[in-house]
């Protein structure tokens, strides 16, 4: 027990006693297939249904680290988790994507990838013969304790429609991930998202080679 109680209080004065927002980076990339004709698609800007709390206790939820009704929306848009410190209970900082990025544009990238990986040509024209309406239902991140070490979990979870050839199809999309560290560092949180990242586009090629044209 002594030795679990030094190592949680080696990680709250490395994690820092002060508030700190942490800013993590996502990459997306992958092989796509050739284009292919007549899967032309348009998608419409993820709409984003996250709601924030203040001071929400369930770290599973989206809480903010200030007032929420003074919030700016893109400011909202930016925050992707928070980190608990895990001696006090107390709400210790927020994790943001880097360079004031919103999840929409991050949701978006990702859908993307995930259509051009099964052939479809994204374009710019709402006249495309296909288009993909998204709705961001969870995109956070949190911290939960283990005996020694955090372990940070995150979701990117999307319900979806895809209209074309008279048909519409709606299918739900999620990716999870979970890094084990002793640090809460920006890294580590980025292990534990881009461990959701592919996860996601995984889940959506699936999901895509079953409902549609491609599949």
């Amino acid at each position: 027990m002594k030795q679990i109680f030094v190592c949680l209080l080696l990680v709250y004065v490395v994690s820092g006693c002060a508030t700190i927002d942490r800013e993590v980076s996502l990459g997306v990339s992958g092989t796509i297939k050739p284009p292919a004709d007549g899967l032309d698609v348009y998608i419409e800007q993820p709409e984003n249904l996250r709601v924030f709390h203040q001071n929400q206790k369930d770290i599973k939820k989206p809480s903010y680290n200030g007032y929420v009704r003074d919030a700016a929306q893109a400011d909202l848009d930016n925050v992707i988790g928070r980190f608990v410190n895990p001696i006090t209970g107390d709400m210790q900082g927020v994790i943001r994507l880097e360079n004031k990025q919103s999840v929409q544009e991050k949701v978006e990238k990702l859908i993307s990838l995930g259509l051009a990986r099964q052939g479809y040509v994204v374009s710019d024209s709402d006249r495309a013969p296909y288009k993909v309406r998204v709705v961001i239902d969870e995109f956070w991140g949190w911290n939960e304790d283990g005996e020694v070490t955090f372990e940070l979990n995150s979701v990117i979870r999307c319900s979806i429609e895809l209209v074309g050839q008279g048909e519409v199809v709606n299918f739900e999309v999620s990716g999870r991930g979970v890094s084990r560290a002793m640090v809460a560092s920006a890294s580590n949180w980025e292990e534990s998202y881009q461990l959701a990242v592919e996860d996601f586009l995984n889940e959506l090629e699936m999901a895509l080679q079953d409902h549609g044209a491609s599949g």
